[in-house]
C-alpha cells in the first residue's frame, strides 16, 4: 500500500478544513463568552459590594438613630411607671378615704344612737329632760 496523499483526497481535505474553521468559531465564540461572562460577574460583584455598602450605611445610620432614641424612650417607660404607681397609690387613698367616710357616718349613727339611749335613760331616771 501507498501512503496517502492528500492530493488524492481533496473532498478530504475541505471537510477537515471546514471542521477546523468551525471550531475555530466555537472557540473564539466559547473566549467570548468567557470574557463577557468575566465582566458580567465583576460588574454584579461591584453592584453588590455597592448595595452592601449602602445598606451598611442604612444599618448604621439606623443604629445611630436608636441610640438617640433609647433614652427618650427610657423616659417615657418610666414616666408610665411613675403614673401607674400615682394611679395605685391614689386609688389605695381613695379606698381609704371611702371606708374612712363609712366608718364615720357609722361612728356617727351609732353616736346618735347612743345619744338618744342616754337621752331617755336621763328621761327615764329623772323624769325631765336633761339640761
Amino acid at each position: 500500500m501507498s501512503p496517502r496523499r492528500p492530493e488524492d483526497h481533496p473532498d478530504e481535505i475541505h471537510e477537515i478544513s471546514r471542521a477546523i474553521g468551525q471550531l475555530q468559531s466555537d472557540v473564539q465564540s466559547i473566549v467570548r463568552t468567557q470574557a463577557d461572562d468575566r465582566k458580567f460577574a465583576a460588574s454584579y460583584r461591584t453592584d453588590v459590594r455597592k448595595q452592601v455598602g449602602e445598606i451598611a450605611a442604612l444599618v448604621s445610620g439606623l443604629a445611630h438613630d436608636v441610640t438617640e432614641i433609647k433614652p427618650e424612650v427610657k423616659l417615657v417607660k418610666d414616666a408610665r411607671l411613675a403614673r401607674e404607681e400615682n394611679e395605685k397609690t391614689r386609688a389605695k387613698r381613695l379606698k381609704t378615704a371611702g371606708a374612712l367616710v363609712v366608718f364615720a357616718a357609722s361612728l356617727f349613727a351609732f353616736g346618735r344612737q347612743l345619744l338618744d339611749a342616754i337621752l331617755a335613760a336621763w328621761h327615764f331616771i329623772w323624769g325631765m329632760k336633761p339640761p
